[in-house]
């Protein structure tokens, strides 16, 4: 790992633009691979998925997500916070009015 999932989101975000700014990011498998997801919002409600390798911090993979699968998302990680999933799992860092926060979650990929 060369690329840390700070700069990874920055990586993001300079590639969606649009004053693009990450919801949540994590590292985890991807296939036979370790990759960084970041889950990056805008100002006018578009979600964007972005996949970067932490080996070269090249962007792999980039696709729209709806609202409905933000929201989809939003739901799951709101069952792991109210005690309905384990504390094992991958990680996952939201973005939270006071900094970084860790969630945990290994259904979602």
């Amino acid at each position: 790992v060369n690329t840390t999932l700070t700069q990874a989101i920055t990586t993001a975000e300079e590639t969606i633009g649009n004053n693009s700014f990450a919801l949540a990011a994590f590292g985890g498998p991807h296939g036979d691979y370790l990759v960084y997801t970041i889950i990056l919002g805008t100002p006018g409600m578009e979600f964007h998925k972005v996949i970067v390798d932490p080996g070269t911090g090249q962007v792999l993979a980039s696709q729209d997500m709806s609202q409905k699968e933000w929201m989809k998302m939003q739901q799951m990680q709101h069952m792991m916070h109210s005690g309905m999933g384990g504390p094992s799992g991958g990680g996952m860092m939201m973005m939270g009015d006071n900094g970084p926060m860790m969630k945990h979650d290994r259904s979602w990929k």
